[in-house]
């Protein structure tokens, strides 16, 4: 069998190519016709058969329009925006025509100004009083949940929860406030909401004071952790605080800690404080026991 000559299609333009392809296709349907044919007759189908639906399919569409390729790659738009010591936020290297704006409040937004004055109606209350205590801890604020298919009435004071936890009855609370208007106040049992800013400071003001740790942290700093313990645990449900003593200057990252106690912000007491920061659960269970 001869080798067939080997055809050079660089120079054929491109509608003769497709051309040529479509009468290959043709010539190639036109048999699978004549085999399909042949075959019903031998199986004794009538003449009058219907055609086959798959031979009916358009083979190829000719391309009636001139393609146009690029001359060369385009090239991809690189985004840099700028550094630390450029400002805040970062902004685009090549950003053009920019134009400062003033932005506006909407009528009726969530705003520090009125957070504020929430909690302070809040706290005027003589029904979210007597639930506090005299010792409590503001946690967070934030916009009452509405249900997905009702929408905010503009025209209405935004409505706003307010949870604190109260260190008096070891319990936390919550305040509905519709503007400056109480709509409700409810204890809410078993509920251990996150450390507050000011409940930390208070437990490393605890700490502090404890007589195993004084005249030893005094130039370091700290943090505080709420601790949780499992529902059969005799310290469940109390508000306690784990203080870590560290030495800001020791190294870059994750600072070592020197110092830990173990804080009981419902009895303002340390359950244990030591200079292995390595506290355990254990650890403060023989302390309880101890004080108790």
């Amino acid at each position: 069998m001869s080798k067939q000559p080997e055809i050079d299609l660089t120079n054929i333009p491109l509608d003769d190519l497709v051309s040529l392809h479509n009468r290959v296709l043709r010539k190639i349907a036109a048999r699978a016709k004549i085999d399909l044919e042949s075959q019903h007759g031998e199986q004794g189908a009538p003449a009058s058969a219907e055609p086959d639906p798959r031979l009916e399919l358009e083979i190829a569409t000719p391309v009636s329009e001139q393609l146009y390729l690029p001359s060369e790659v385009p090239r991809i738009p690189r985004f840099a925006f700028t550094g630390p010591g450029e400002g805040w936020p970062p902004r685009p290297t090549e950003q053009r025509q920019v134009r400062q704006l003033q932005a506006e409040p909407l009528h009726g937004s969530f705003t520090d100004e009125l957070e504020q004055r929430v909690r302070h109606a809040a706290l005027s209350h003589p029904d979210v009083r007597e639930l506090l205590g005299e010792r409590h801890a503001f946690i967070h604020t934030d916009m009452a949940a509405t249900g997905k298919s009702m929408r905010p009435d503009l025209d209405r004071p935004l409505r706003m929860r307010l949870i604190f936890f109260s260190h008096t009855h070891n319990m936390a609370v919550e305040v509905e406030m519709e503007g400056l208007e109480l709509v409700r106040a409810v204890n809410v049992p078993g509920f251990q909401p996150p450390e507050a800013v000011e409940e930390i400071d208070e437990a490393i003001e605890i700490a502090r004071a404890d007589p195993r740790l004084h005249g030893l942290v005094e130039n370091l700093e700290a943090s505080g952790l709420l601790q949780q313990f499992q529902r059969e645990d005799p310290l469940a449900g109390r508000r306690i605080l784990w203080v870590t003593f560290f030495d800001p200057g020791e190294t870059e990252g994750e600072k070592p800690a020197r110092y830990g106690a173990a804080v009981d912000l419902n009895r303002r007491t340390v359950l244990v404080a030591r200079q292995d920061p390595d506290l355990t659960r254990s650890d403060t269970r023989q302390s309880e026991a101890t004080d108790a």
